[in-house]
């Protein structure tokens, strides 16, 4: 493990070792499976659809959340801009909605779900940035998500 309750496609081969000792997949052939199929979820995600998680683990879906102004969000890149320049002054969201991948664990029926979080991963080929970059390079596509409005 990479990190305290944290797996990662080595400790997932191990373990497929240990239960099917007879197999002759190799690891590198194992990592390609889980790529190709992680790949294929993230294109069902980009076009709205909801994914289901096998087995009871809910699903998965890109979200546009209505944005509420009570407590704007800082957007640090351009605020980091304008403090380089000389500005101490912090720049805010102001968009009407924004993107979320949500996991509806509601749906899962797995015991102590409430223990449990998902956090997409962000790094280069992460799901919150292949996300952002999606919506980056095709803007009208945001309207392929679900809007989910605020509750008032």
């Amino acid at each position: 493990m990479t990190r305290k309750g944290v797996l990662n496609s080595d400790d997932m081969y191990k373990y497929y070792r240990e239960k099917y000792p007879d197999s002759n997949l190799s690891r590198k052939e194992y990592k390609e499976i889980l790529r190709d199929y992680n790949n294929e979820v993230i294109t069902e995600l980009l076009k709205g659809k909801e994914i289901k998680m096998f087995p009871y683990l809910g699903s998965l879906q890109v979200l546009r959340i209505e944005r509420g102004y009570t407590n704007l969000a800082i957007n640090w890149k351009e605020t980091h801009k304008l403090r380089k320049s000389g500005i101490n002054k912090n720049v805010y969201y102001t968009d009407s909605e924004y993107i979320r991948v949500r996991w509806y664990k509601s749906k899962a029926r797995t015991a102590n779900k409430s223990y449990y979080s998902f956090k997409p991963a962000r790094g280069n080929t992460g799901l919150k940035s292949i996300v952002s970059k999606y919506l980056v390079n095709n803007p009208d596509r945001k309207h392929d998500f679900e809007l989910v409005l605020r509750k008032t």
